[in-house]
């Protein structure tokens, strides 16, 4: 058993939480939280970090890290450090993504819910039957600017020759692309027999992720192993991408983990042990997860247009006014509904100074989270799910200040039946399992 700390970079707020064995079982032992400084003025995360890491320390009495910044691990005899250092982020645009398959409602579509556990914009999609020229489709690789490009297709044993023209034509926009630094990430989960072929075709022009099959056959689905690339190839855009990415992923042990995917591999794990109904919902300034499970596998929907500070706009416009105003107990216009989102973009850390402005936030919450409710499965939107565990995260929802509060908006946003506990977590404390469950399960 070890000490961990795990750290969750937010849009608006970054928070640590340390984790220790108390009695020979893991427990909370301290968190703190503070303002995420990747903006105006200071651009820079890890000053945002030191600060809360200054504020644990205080707390706690531990030393955490050296006088250089870097994270103390393992721990040591005097119980300074910790042996496991896990970073989450959900911070930044979203990953720019093509993905290739042979046939849309089999390779393509499980690629698409593989990639539903990161923060991914499906920008395009290229199939077979697509109606596209060769030159139109590598027009589409090159003027959708991706930051990576997902191949797939092919059972075991089954399709080889169409796999290997898309994987060359692919080939074709990389060595396109300048600067090389510019070039797109690949992953590849189809046809194992492949799968060297891949590796030459890609060697020395970019990073290549090679994952299991995602379907070894027309009835089989596995889509854990490509979640897993999928991370991967998170973690390395956000390395290229951001300075201080690039430190801490060289100091973590799992790399940089998309925040979301923490809570999609929470869910799955709880959904399988109860054999119940289990829903994680996370609500940010930028971005929103949607997970939940019923045994099986999970379904999930994140959303970068859900958000109620930076993403407010888009939020608005995804929904629209009507939307709002049916959790709304007065009348509202479309301009002072604009004029609010706009605000709430302009300054994502306030919070509703007036009884209206309340409404409105709270109402925009709601619809948001109908909104990915229909996302992760349209056949929900008309139906009462049987929910028995509901996990409330983000400060939408945990934040309100009334415990009470907080279960009228999930219980009005989800409408579940049957008999349902609920749980909050202000702290983060679900995302950093996700992230740790792949190295202390």
């Amino acid at each position: 058993m070890a000490s961990i700390l795990a750290v969750d970079f937010g849009s608006v707020r970054t928070r640590v939480v340390l984790i220790d064995v108390v009695d020979g079982a893991y427990r909370l032992v301290a968190r703190a939280d503070g303002r995420t400084t990747d903006g105006f003025p200071v651009y820079d995360l890890e000053v945002g970090l030191n600060r809360v890491l200054r504020d644990l320390s205080r707390l706690t009495g531990r030393k955490l890290m050296e006088e250089t910044g870097q994270i103390i691990t393992p721990e040591r005899p005097d119980r300074s450090g910790v042996d496991i250092f896990a970073v989450t982020a959900s911070i930044g645009r979203p990953v720019r993504a093509v993905i290739v398959g042979l046939v849309p409602d089999v390779s393509i579509a499980s690629a698409i819910r593989a990639s539903n556990g990161t923060y991914i914009d499906e920008v395009a999609t290229i199939s077979l039957d697509d109606g596209r020229t060769e030159e139109e489709r590598l027009n589409t690789l090159l003027l959708s600017n991706p930051d990576i490009i997902y191949l797939t297709g092919g059972t075991e044993n089954g399709a080889e020759n169409a796999v290997l023209r898309f994987a060359e034509l692919i080939r074709l926009a990389v060595t396109l692309i300048k600067p090389e630094n510019r070039r797109p990430s690949i992953i590849y989960t189809g046809n194992s027999a492949l799968v060297e072929a891949i590796k030459a075709m890609f060697d020395g022009l970019t990073t290549v992720f090679i994952g299991e099959n995602v379907r070894p056959s027309i009835e089989t689905e596995h889509l854990e192993n490509a979640r897993l690339q999928l991370a991967n190839a998170f973690d390395r855009y956000k390395e290229n991408r951001h300075r201080s990415f690039a430190v801490l992923s060289e100091m973590s042990q799992t790399g940089i983990m998309p925040t979301a995917q923490g809570y999609t591999l929470i869910a799955d794990y709880l959904g399988k042990i109860t054999q119940a109904g289990v829903a994680v919902v996370d609500v940010g300034s930028a971005s929103s997860t949607l997970a939940i499970s019923f045994g099986q596998d999970v379904v999930s929907a994140i959303r970068t247009d859900v958000g109620l500070g930076h993403s407010a706009p888009q939020l608005l416009n995804t929904i629209g006014a009507d939307a709002v105003r049916y959790w709304l107990p007065m009348y509202i216009s479309e301009d002072e509904l604009q004029n609010y989102v706009l605000n709430k973009s302009l300054r994502p850390a306030t919070i509703p100074m007036t009884l209206r402005e309340l409404y409105i936030e709270h109402g925009l919450l709601r619809a948001g989270i109908r909104r990915m409710l229909v996302d992760a499965n349209p056949t929900w939107e008309h139906q009462s799910l049987a929910l028995t565990h509901i996990i409330m995260a983000g400060a939408a929802l945990t934040g309100t200040g009334s415990p009470g509060y907080d279960a009228l908006l999930i219980l009005d946003a989800l409408q579940p039946t049957g008999v349902t506990t609920l749980h909050a977590d202000p702290y983060g404390l679900v995302s950093a399992m996700g992230a740790i469950a792949t190295q202390e399960p």
